[in-house]
């Protein structure tokens, strides 16, 4: 026997009759004023209470397995109606939805409904309920509007009227929050559920200070879609509530009040987090060095080739410098390769210091380093570039983990990159050649940089 809301059921033939306390429910489900209709996924009618009976002049008995689509919905209306069944059949619950019904005698009765579904144990839809209320005559209630927002139990559905006032708190709502709905309604939502600071900080680009104005101003920029906001639960912890907002109103009357429905979304934003931040720690990964943290050679290959680009486009000039570390060897050698690291460390740090707005670093691998000099006015522009670097570096030793020091100086090569220049490859072997007659050059031998 199938149950609506786990508790209510249509007599089916051959089963038995629903006892004493489901009889009880399909009674207060028969006086109220909504009408009250279950379908299942084909839309053949499983509930169909009295107020369905009384609008439309169909008995219960001649709704029961009939299908929706061959009695009640008009032909023209069909498509629509079966669009929004199926995105309640989609898990797209809860769903507003109007559209006309016919009568037994040809006539017509507009219906705005709120539809919501149960799912059987193996979480498939089993059947789809549609809460209405007939606008045709514009007839509302505050029992008929806590009818129909009830119908949904997986989101917190909200109503309120004109200042914010809470009127209704759904099931799904006091599930989600931990609060009952006796000690919500009457209270201002923004007061009760938003987050203090959130709405400070939404209420700074705006000369409001009222909570609620706040929200229903980023709703006005948003429209329905209010994105995500904070909710505080009864034991002050934060969820993240996918929020919508709609006005409450009479076809095209003037707004009663608003609806919020919230799903929480903390786990899935929270999952996002994590892929985001992982995905941007390979990308890091990718494209740095692990030791020293500068960018490693494939994003200085990159950048020459955008260099060499801006040279042509623009006539610019710009500069490589090409370094090899003195003395790393010895260093590594003599105490350790964590001295050598260090010392690597301590070589990335003075070259980053060296640099101009603009410029970039990189390690290239073991002693080797390189850093770009982009906009130059000339060559001579390029060799201050290059004393400026290499006074950084012939500055004071570093001391290593040993307790020794050693001297940061490099041989360093350098060349001018023009437009003319096609390959990055090439302008990086020029460099790297440079580099080594300048090595040819020095005369102190690397063992002179440290020193015990």
């Amino acid at each position: 026997m199938d149950h609506i809301a786990g508790d209510l059921a249509a007599p089916v033939a051959g089963e038995p009759s629903p006892d004493g306390a489901d009889q009880i429910r399909r009674a207060a489900l028969d006086v109220v004023g909504a009408v009250v209709m279950a379908a299942d996924p084909g839309g053949a009618v499983r509930y169909f209470n009295r107020a369905a009976q009384e609008l439309t002049g169909f008995d219960e008995a001649d709704a029961l397995g009939r299908s929706v689509w061959d009695f009640l919905i008009p032909p023209e209306q069909a498509p629509g109606a079966r669009a929004a069944f199926a995105e309640v059949l989609a898990g797209g619950s809860p769903h507003r939805y109007e559209n006309d019904w016919l009568t037994r005698d040809g006539d017509r009765r507009h219906i705005s409904f709120v539809n919501t579904f149960l799912r059987d144990e193996d979480g498939r839809v089993r059947l789809v309920i549609g809460t209405g209320v007939d606008v045709t005559a514009e007839r509302e209630t505050q029992d008929l509007l806590e009818a129909i927002v009830n119908a949904t139990t997986e989101q917190s559905v909200i109503a309120t009227d004109l200042d914010g006032l809470i009127t209704v708190f759904n099931t799904g709502a006091e599930r989600m929050l931990g609060l009952p709905a006796r000690e919500t309604v009457g209270r201002n939502v923004a007061e009760l559920l938003h987050d203090p600071g959130e709405l400070r900080r939404r209420a700074a680009a705006r000369p409001m200070r009222d909570g609620f104005a706040v929200l229903l101003s980023v709703v006005s920029d948003r429209g329905p879609d209010a994105g995500d906001w904070l909710y505080r639960r009864r034991d002050g912890s934060r969820l993240t509530v996918a929020l919508s907002v709609t006005p409450l109103r009479l076809r095209d009357g003037p707004s009663r009040g608003y609806l919020f429905v919230g799903v929480d979304v903390t786990a899935q934003r929270r999952r996002e987090r994590a892929r985001d931040e992982a995905a941007e720690e390979a990308a890091h990964r990718a494209a740095h060095d692990p030791l020293t943290g500068l960018p490693n050679r494939a994003v200085l290959l990159d950048r020459l080739h955008r260099a060499i680009a801006a040279c042509r486009r623009h006539h610019r000039l710009t500069g490589l410098l090409y370094l090899d570390v003195d003395g790393l060897k010895t260093v590594n050698d003599r105490h350790g390769h964590a001295a050598g690291d260090a010392l690597l460390i301590a070589v990335a740090h003075r070259l980053t210091e060296s640099l101009r707005e603009g410029d970039l670093c990189a390690r290239l691998g073991g002693d080797e380093f390189a850093v770009l000099a982009e906009d130059l006015h000339d060559g001579a522009e390029l060799d201050r570039v290059v004393e400026r670097v290499q006074g950084l570096l012939t500055g004071s030793p570093v001391e290593l983990p040993s307790g020794a020091t050693a001297s940061t100086a490099a041989s360093i090569g350098s060349t001018v990159i023009t437009g003319a220049d096609a390959d990055a490859q090439d302008v990086l072997a020029r460099a790297d050649a440079a580099m080594y007659r300048a090595k040819a050059d020095r005369r102190a031998a690397p063992e002179n940089n440290i020193r015990p």
